[in-house]
């Protein structure tokens, strides 16, 4: 069964996303390269979610003066 893996790590200037492929030697080629390409397309959409939760989560902690 392939996988895919998301990782959220903190950094100097905020959180970084990666998505990466696990596969099984059982897997076959078709499988492991559709995970491949799912991976990297997933670790898009989750960075913007990410960034969006971020920005929801500070909306209220602002002080304005």
């Amino acid at each position: 069964m392939a996988k895919i893996v998301i990782y959220v790590r903190d950094h100097s200037r905020g959180l970084s996303v990666d998505c990466r492929f696990e596969g099984e030697n059982g897997d076959s080629e078709l499988a492991q390269r559709v995970a491949i390409k799912t991976a990297a397309g997933l670790a898009g959409h989750v960075s913007v979610k990410v960034n969006d939760a971020v920005k929801k989560s500070r909306k209220g902690k602002v002080n304005v003066h």
